[in-house]
């Protein structure tokens, strides 16, 4: 062999590796980290525009279209987010955490509810997972699955108040009332001035009197309503307290919280309903009427109060009107068959209170 062929042979190969690493180093998004150490200064921008222009030029990267993901997620573009994540390499447990908290905010339950299902198959125990999936599922009024999700937060460290709370919800929603009450004081017990209990405090002591007075346990609800009471002047609760004295037969009692609850809060449209079904109980057809009307301006969607309006007229003898508030309540009760005849349609009540079952 020629003296000469060698070092051409190395020569033509380590050209060959030089442009080889040349067209790798030209193609792959960010060989040198650049975009990722800006990703890591929380130079988001810098670092978006970094990999979708690379994405303008290879599309198919799943690389760039990761670190595009993450950047859009830190800077709230929730839609160029998805986009990016749909076309993303494998995803970490952070990335689905992003991609599922962004299709909340795009107001996209049902995938955010397959991100979060996918997250806690990977892992079953995340906390954040477990408290985000069920507030997807109870936006979406499934209350089904909550139960097991309470039930898997319970064997988290530290998320016993949490986990508690939640099948508390759930038991709640799906009326089972001895399971949720029995949740919610179980929560009293480990958090007795409700510091890290995650409901608005009003929704929480709703939940617990109305779930006993759902299994007739007037007097205990009597206590925890007074002793939430002892907090707070809520004209809900106060309206709630009546109602246990009503239950018993106690109605001075009753009419006096309602009337301390429309001092509180004169468009409480429970209280007037209260008052109103009162006075018919007590044959006083005239000022139910008055207060009955005042509920229905309050709640217009108000099964109870047109069919209670329907009622006074009877007794006053104007078949007329009441055959126009029959009319109505049944109307109403079409719209929504499973509230019966009773009750206030759903998002039509004050959003710290919720008729109890039957009313």
């Amino acid at each position: 062999m020629h003296r000469w062929a060698i070092p051409f042979a190395l020569i033509a190969i380590i050209l060959i590796l030089i442009s080889s690493a040349g067209f790798w180093l030209a193609i792959r998004f960010d060989p040198l980290g650049r975009a990722q150490a800006e990703f890591d200064r929380r130079e988001y921008r810098i670092a978006l525009n970094a990999a979708e222009d690379h994405l303008k030029r290879f599309p198919n990267d799943r690389r760039a279209s990761l670190m595009a993901a993450r950047c859009a997620s830190r800077l709230g573009l929730s839609r160029r987010a998805k986009t990016h994540y749909h076309n993303a390499a494998s995803l970490e447990i952070d990335d689905l955490q992003d991609q599922a908290y962004g299709l909340v905010l795009l107001q996209e339950p049902e995938s955010a509810a397959e991100v979060y299902q996918q997250l806690l198959t990977l892992q079953p125990t995340n906390a954040l997972a477990i408290k985000r999936s069920a507030a997807v599922l109870m936006g979406r009024k499934n209350y089904k699955t909550i139960p097991e999700l309470g039930n898997r937060l319970l064997a988290v460290p530290g998320e016993e108040i949490a986990g508690r709370t939640l099948l508390g919800i759930g038991h709640h929603e799906l009326k089972h009332y001895p399971q949720a009450s029995e949740a919610f004081i179980r929560v009293l017990q480990l958090d007795p001035d409700l510091k890290t209990m995650p409901l608005p405090r009003t929704l929480f002591w709703n939940h617990l009197a109305n779930d006993l007075m759902a299994q007739g346990r007037n007097p205990e609800a009597r206590d925890f309503l007074r002793r939430a009471l002892n907090d707070s002047d809520d004209d809900a609760l106060i309206e709630l307290l009546g109602l246990t004295h009503h239950y018993e037969g106690n109605f001075d009692l009753a009419e006096q919280c309602w009337l301390r609850a429309l001092d509180r809060n004169p468009d409480n449209a429970e209280a007037w309903l209260d008052l109103g079904r009162l006075d018919l109980l007590q044959r006083r057809p005239g000022p139910a009427v008055t207060r009955l009307k005042r509920a229905a301006e309050l709640a217009p969607a108000s099964v109870e109060a047109y069919h209670n309006l329907s009622q006074a007229y009877q007794m006053l003898g104007n078949a007329s009107a009441a055959e126009l508030y029959r009319q109505k309540a049944a109307s109403l009760r079409k719209l929504n068959p499973r509230l019966g005849g009773m009750g206030f349609m759903p998002d039509q009540t004050s959003a710290n209170r919720e008729r109890e079952p039957g009313r």
